[in-house]
């Protein structure tokens, strides 16, 4: 379920006394207006002059209204405060989220969290380490907006991260203490998810640790069809990245990881199956419990996963992956029991990793036909997801299940046909279209177990 805490309260708050804050607001309000009239225009198949000249009119005052906010920023970018700088850096990253550029709009939330870091550290030093849950100094940073960064910080992991090493050690190392702390058994959803989020954001930089020493990028090579002039996420630059290599030192390491979030789900197991019962517990709580615990099983697969140098080592997982498709309902159904349906302007105001990037995991690990064709029709009728583009990861299983089930009679996959994403390209919107190109390989596919590439194009 969408949290709107911090846009209803502490953006609001603030735009009272920044003038950048209100000018980006109304900027956000102005393209969100443009994009529903288009989708009102999509879906009725019409070319209503009036109402794509109103569309138009919105747009433009929008750009207008960002541009001032962006201009004001700059020069005066010396004498804001931490937290005002913070809430520019989410503000821009969702006026470009609803623009379609992901990549610019994650390169603000990155700028934003390194300042974020940079400060908690001075924090910590002057507090001897002890760090919590909670902001250091809520004078300076509040708490709600210290964990919207710390969750935007899991959307850059997920989907394209080249901070360098020494931050994903910092990053680490942040965490350690309060994962110490983690209790036996959670009293409350707020509770499970806090400890949740720093599991996940340890185990996410483990993982950006291990991407140069496991040579992910041994699995990529040039494009044969012409790549796009835009931003090329290869194998090895996220949380999904393929091990080419397995060290001793990724073995020993990954155990922790591995313990930690095993921990984490014995104990919050009581608490969900409180969660299950939604006559009792309530039907948000229900559907919270469901995200949470999607976003547990995904990094324990994703942690498992980093040690595997052959796809059938998936196949343990079918439980797991069973388990997310049905949780994935469990969210879907109740965005669609809503009285008003999401619209694509919400896309910028998601915060986390929704249904979109576990889903990914599943079309792109598990090879049970079923399940795969079912979680890509799904992903067809879901909406956008901050960064995450329902459609593409659609268009992405579909490439793969006609690549590895091609020419194949046999039940199981086997796993000189199975095939892994190595490179998406995303092109330039045209016509409210995206373009993008997408390379798999089959690493034991060729006669002598050499890698097989395919490369495809698809609009979404």
């Amino acid at each position: 379920m969408m949290d709107w805490s911090i846009w209803n309260h502490l953006v609001l708050q603030l735009s009272q006394h920044e003038p950048f804050i209100h000018d980006s607001i109304v900027a956000i309000g102005a393209l969100s207006k443009a994009l529903e009239i288009d989708e009102a225009l999509l879906k009725a198949d019409t070319n209503d002059q009036a109402l794509s000249k109103m569309a138009k009119l919105h747009r433009e005052f929008a750009h207008l209204k960002y541009g001032k906010a962006v201009q004001t920023i700059n020069s005066l970018l010396a004498r804001l405060e931490l937290r005002q700088i913070l809430v520019a850096c989410l503000l821009i990253y969702c006026f470009e989220i609803l623009l379609n550029n992901r990549h610019l709009a994650l390169s603000h939330v990155v700028s934003g969290h390194r300042m974020l870091q940079e400060w908690l550290i001075r924090s910590d030093q002057k507090a001897s380490g002890n760090r919590t849950l909670h902001s250091p100094n809520p004078t300076t940073v509040d708490d709600e907006l210290i964990d919207v960064f710390h969750r935007m910080d899991l959307q850059i992991s997920a989907m394209y991260d080249s901070r360098p090493i020494e931050l994903h050690r910092a990053t680490i190392r942040e965490g350690l203490r309060i994962v110490k702390q983690m209790p036996l058994r959670f009293n409350d959803l707020i509770e499970a998810r806090g400890y949740l989020l720093v599991i996940m954001r340890r185990s996410y930089h483990f993982l950006a640790t291990t991407w140069s020493s496991s040579q992910a990028s041994c699995l990529v090579r040039a494009f044969e069809l012409v790549p796009p002039n835009n931003v090329i996420v290869t194998a090895g630059s996220n949380i999904y990245a393929t091990s080419y290599k397995v060290s001793n030192k990724m073995r020993a390491e990954q155990k922790e990881y591995l313990d930690d979030i095993s921990q984490w789900l014995a104990a919050f197991q009581p608490l969900y199956q409180k969660t299950q019962r939604s006559e009792t517990c309530g039907f948000r709580n229900h559907v919270i419990g469901a995200l949470i615990r999607i976003d547990a099983i995904s990094t324990a697969i994703v942690i498992a996963g980093v040690l595997f140098t052959k796809e059938t080592s998936y196949d343990s997982f079918l439980p797991e992956f069973q388990e997310i498709f049905s949780l994935a309902t469990i969210v879907v159904d109740a965005y669609r029991k809503k009285s008003s349906q999401t619209m694509p302007s919400e896309a910028g105001y998601f915060l986390d990793l929704g249904i979109t990037s576990p889903l990914y995991l599943l079309v792109a690990r598990c090879r049970d036909h079923s399940l795969r064709a079912n979680a890509i029709e799904l992903l067809r009728g879901w909406h956008v997801e901050a960064c995450w583009q329902p459609k593409l990861i659609a268009s992405i299983g579909d490439f793969l299940m006609e690549v590895e089930e091609y020419g194949n009679t046999d039940v199981v996959i086997p796993e000189k046909m199975r095939a892994v994403i190595s490179v998406v390209c995303d092109e330039p919107q045209q016509n409210c279209k995206r373009e993008a190109l997408i390379q798999c390989v089959q690493r034991y596919g060729g006669p002598n177990g050499e890698p097989v590439w395919h490369e495809r194009r698809v609009r979404y």
